[in-house]
């Protein structure tokens, strides 16, 4: 069997996308020359003003705008030039002001928007696109926050910050030394597990991985490091070897921050690199594979909301088609790769992977997410994300990430047809947003600054809101039907237990996008022909049977 591979081909479909997306970025971006919110892309703040500061992380439009303008797609050159200068010196002028770099609240100083912003005005000095001096005070600023911080919980914003300071260092060689320099790569290479993935949360996140590769690249780009090329390559086959079975398909909720989208730019890199071997072939093979049909409103692309657009995704996107385009198509008729997805176990991500049905379904299980699993085929994918305890003190969920959850394979010579995770329920608290919680935190801004930052992390993402309530999940796998026995015990007075829908209880601002699954998994029995429950005291046990399709 022969595979068809063809740059071309992803192109056109970018190209298709960018001509709904595009429209959409600069509706975000003040256009008007004679405003004092001209270049400003938050439009929320400029036009609607409902927000009462502009969030600095979506001036990364401008880098969009100038991708888009060198490849060709915006014609109009001056306008669009004069566009993104107007966007890189609003950014200069809120950089120079007291705790500046805002995304959800003011006086925020965080450190994805300092850091993602930095990047894009870095680079675009170095390409060429805008005057160094135009820009100077807002860098000189943002470097001394760059080299003085760093973000070791979310890997993807530290790489973000050093690829910042590698652009700085070749811009401006005399804002960032060469031992400071060397000190935070190693720093930052150190957050790379032996697996691939760098850390996010405590665990692996291929959408935020795909943006880290893109950050990697811009490091390199800025200093040739050959340590970051390397670094850059281990994440692409982490994510290849995650993704090769899923038919095109995110592995959302099994992603330790939720996300379900990957981003396509430094996977184009590898696709384009003629001189490395056959990693060109895998990742034109993976770019084929995930974004062949992302002018499908059934793909992630098209859940994209216009914040994430002029965030990293439209850029990752517009920069693959500039690359794409500049470059000669890449055409190959390949012998279909040999499977090398068979992962099994990988006890430091916990992921667990199955085959079923004559290998014609591939099941994969996070076990450090409760057993949450996934079967991905052909005609569509079914999962199973645990349960809900709906209880008066709260919700008690099993799909939290956490290192506590146990996991054996009950002494079988493989991990292909039985696993046992067991640990217990997390509790969850929902936290609605009102007028007094607003107030409260632009006050605790003001006089806190960044040491905010921390607190909100613990309370809304990092707390481990573990209970006594016990929960054990074996999984079987035959060859068209899986079976789940979920066993519960401590039952809390007076709940109701329900099926966990495909949503995160880990607040993630790019999680929760729609997907189709969204809706099928309502559709319980296209898949599960078989749920019996039995109870005893406070205790309950879940038998469930699910059909593996062809």
């Amino acid at each position: 069997m022969y595979l068809n591979l063809s740059s071309e081909k992803v192109l056109n479909n970018f190209l298709e996308i960018s001509n709904y997306a595009l429209p959409r970025i600069l509706t975000q971006i003040c256009r008007d020359p004679n405003s004092t919110s001209y270049g400003c892309a938050d439009r929320n703040w400029w036009h609607y003003k409902i927000r009462d500061f502009p969030s600095i992380i979506l001036q990364q439009s401008a880098a969009i705008l100038w991708s888009s303008s060198k490849c060709g797609i915006l014609t109009d050159q001056n306008r669009m030039q004069d566009l993104i200068k107007a966007s890189c010196l609003f950014w200069n002028t809120r950089a120079i002001r007291f705790r500046s770099f805002e995304e959800y609240y003011p006086w925020e100083e965080g450190y994805p928007p300092l850091a993602f912003s930095t990047l894009s005005m870095a680079r675009l000095v170095g390409e060429g696109a805008i005057d160094f001096h135009s820009v100077e005070d807002g860098i000189n600023i943002a470097t001394k926050q760059l080299l003085s911080r760093f973000e070791s919980n979310a890997a993807n914003q530290q790489v973000a910050g050093l690829a910042a300071l590698s652009w700085i260092r070749r811009i401006s060689p005399k804002l960032v030394s060469d031992e400071a320099w060397e000190f935070l790569l190693l720093k930052t290479l150190s957050l790379q597990d032996p697996e691939g993935w760098y850390q996010e949360y405590g665990g692996p996140d291929l959408g935020y991985l795909s943006v880290t590769i893109d950050c990697i690249w811009d490091a390199y780009d800025a200093c040739k490091d050959k340590r970051l090329l390397d670094s850059a390559i281990r994440a692409f086959e982490f994510i290849e070897k995650m993704t090769n079975n899923t038919e095109g398909r995110s592995i959302g909720m099994h992603n330790a921050r939720n996300t379900d989208y990957i981003v396509p730019y430094g996977i184009t890199r590898f696709a384009l690199a003629k001189d490395m071997g056959d990693i060109h072939i895998r990742a034109l093979k993976l770019l084929q594979n995930i974004f062949l049909r992302c002018n499908q409103n059934s793909h992630f692309l098209s859940a994209v909301d216009d914040r994430y657009w002029c965030h990293y995704i439209g850029l990752s996107v517009m920069r693959s088609i500039q690359c794409l385009s500049e470059s000669k198509p890449i055409v190959a008729d390949v012998k279909a790769f040999k499977d090398t997805t068979r992962i099994n176990y990988l006890s430091s991500s916990g992921y667990i992977t199955f085959n079923a049905n004559d290998k014609r379904a591939f099941i994969l299980v996070s076990t450090k997410k409760g057993g949450c699993l996934t079967v991905f085929q052909k005609k569509g994918c079914l999962s199973d994300f645990g349960w809900i305890i709906l209880a008066k003190k709260g919700q008690f969920i099993t799909s939290w990430w956490s290192n506590d959850w146990n996991v054996d394979n009950k002494g079988s010579k493989s991990w292909e047809t039985h696993c046992v995770i067991s640990g217990c329920f997390f509790k969850h608290n929902e936290l609605e947003s009102s007028p007094f919680r607003h107030l409260a935190l632009r006050v605790s801004s003001f006089l806190l600054g960044r040491s905010l930052i921390s607190i909100l992390k613990a309370k809304l993402i990092f707390n481990k809101n573990k209970t006594n309530i016990k929960f054990k999940r074996e999984i079987f796998v035959e060859k068209n039907i899986l079976k789940v026995v979920d066993s519960i015990d401590n039952m809390p007075d007076s709940y109701k237990l329900v099926r966990a829908p495909r949503s995160s209880k880990r607040h993630v601002a790019s999680a929760d996008n729609f997907h189709m699954e969204d809706l099928l998994m309502q559709k319980k029995s296209v898949y599960c022909i078989e749920e019996h429950k039995s109870k005893m005291r406070n205790s309950i046990t879940i038998r469930t049977s699910y059909r593996i399709n062809d």
